[in-house]
């Protein structure tokens, strides 16, 4: 058995071998050793509980007006897709967070800059050790798609142009059509999702 890395229940970072959470007070479950499935496992496995979650990519963003992007992880379970709403507060605790790790460690200047600009994957990484409710009803503008109305997931890029070379796109972006019998819910993302999506969602990715 062994210790979470994040409460279940609000998603804080956890201290090897405690027993209590310090941010909410919810005791610490063990959780026995797990290893990580394929991509046929992924696919193919036995139906788990519905509460699991099994799938997580981060950093989908999604247009709001005037230029504006509201940024989300999709989490994903057998029977439903949470897409979960990045917040500003988040992201400061999760960088005060690493910092004060990175000081107790003894890194120095760089080395605490280094953890801050990546504990970013650290909101995506706690959705792997929370319950789905709980995530779902963490920050107000989460949602929820069922997974049987999930028609399809479309992955389309265009180049980007830096104005000064209109031959050599400078990058490229990636829009992400999660198709439903609702409707369409695009996002953008900056790498291509393609292999990390079919790996979980079989071939209704395309």
């Amino acid at each position: 058995m062994t210790g979470p890395k994040f409460c279940n229940q609000c998603g804080s970072s956890l201290k090897q071998g405690v027993k209590f959470c310090a941010n909410c007070g919810s005791k610490v479950l063990s959780l026995p050793e797990q290893h990580e499935p394929n991509n046929e496992e992924r696919i193919h496995s036995n139906p788990s509980p519905s509460g699991q979650v099994r799938f997580v990519y981060g950093n989908l963003k999604k247009k709001k007006s005037l230029g504006r992007w509201d940024n989300f992880t999709l989490v994903a379970t057998n029977d439903k897709l949470i897409f979960a709403l990045t917040t500003s507060e988040m992201l400061k605790r999760v960088a005060s967070e690493a910092k004060e790790r990175a000081k107790k460690e003894g890194k120095g200047l760089f080395g605490k800059w280094g953890a801050v600009m990546s504990s970013a994957s650290l909101i995506t990484d706690r959705y792997l050790g929370m319950e789905p409710d709980n995530i779902l009803n963490e920050t107000k503008g989460n949602f929820e798609l069922s997974r049987s109305h999930l028609r399809s997931i479309k992955v389309n890029f265009k180049p980007i142009y830096n104005g000064v070379d209109d031959e050599t796109p400078n990058s490229f972006e990636h829009k992400i059509s999660f198709k439903t019998i609702q409707g369409d819910f695009d996002f953008i993302s900056d790498n291509d999702p393609s292999h990390e999506l079919a790996g979980f969602f079989g071939n209704i990715v395309n």
